[in-house]
């Protein structure tokens, strides 16, 4: 398990902001704890508990393992739906929804849903819980419960499953020419949505960074969740 400590969110207001205050208090969210499951043989049944809203999924965020690269990342998707719950401007219905919302590059939430969710042939699954402290050890016992797998003991072995050519691929880093702004008149709606992640994918590109190391890809990444919806 890799135990996340999360940032203090601060929330600075100037002379001419207001805020709800029924939206102004701190997050009771101190900590990521993230787990990985392996050889897990009931990823369908567990998709199709966590779309009904089934009492025995406990609270938590059940996360495609591949497309997650570290804690870092886990960090900074924990600290945006945080930071969009306090100011009320979430885009979907709870905290753990938003988190995998985060996740994504796309603005979608329905692509982003099935793209960073447990998809029906998933053989293993990453779980993100949030707490003020330690795990819950009622928690974890309902996550065993849930998923049949294999619990991986190692903190290291946590984002083994990290596939980088996924990544670059879902992020579409690489798999676009160069993109200039004449371009964006000719763009579909969903395609206009993504073009400034394509654009800061060029940068990378320009730079020739083609097979990135994975801290550079880390970096680009976590850029991408801090930036979402405000290029």
């Amino acid at each position: 398990m890799d135990s996340i400590r999360l940032p203090s969110l601060h929330h600075p207001l100037g002379d001419d902001m207001v805020v709800d205050p029924s939206h102004a208090s701190t997050v009771a969210a101190s900590f990521a704890h993230v787990l990985l499951y392996e050889e897990v043989m009931n990823a369908a049944a567990i998709r199709a508990k966590v779309v009904a809203g089934d009492e025995a999924v406990p609270a938590c965020v059940l996360v495609n393992p591949s497309l997650v690269l570290g804690g870092f990342q886990v960090a900074a998707a924990v600290a945006r739906a945080c930071m969009s719950q306090r100011q009320a401007t979430m885009r979907t219905k709870t905290l753990h929804s938003e988190v995998l919302f985060a996740l994504s590059p796309t603005l979608n939430i329905t692509d982003s849903m099935k793209l960073f969710g447990v998809a029906d042939s998933a053989t293993a699954v990453l779980a993100i819980v949030l707490a003020d402290g330690d795990l819950d050890a009622e928690v974890l016992t309902r996550l065993d419960e849930l998923i049949d797998g294999k619990r991986a003991s190692s903190e290291h072995a946590i984002y083994s499953k990290a596939d980088v050519q996924q990544i670059e691929k879902v992020r579409m880093l690489f798999f676009f020419p160069v993109c200039g702004l004449h371009r964006a008149s000719s763009m579909k709606v969903n395609e206009l949505r993504l073009f400034p992640l394509l654009c800061a994918g060029q940068v990378y590109k320009l730079k020739g960074l083609q097979n990135p190391s994975r801290d550079a890809l880390m970096n680009l990444v976590s850029g991408v969740i801090a930036t979402k919806g405000y290029l």
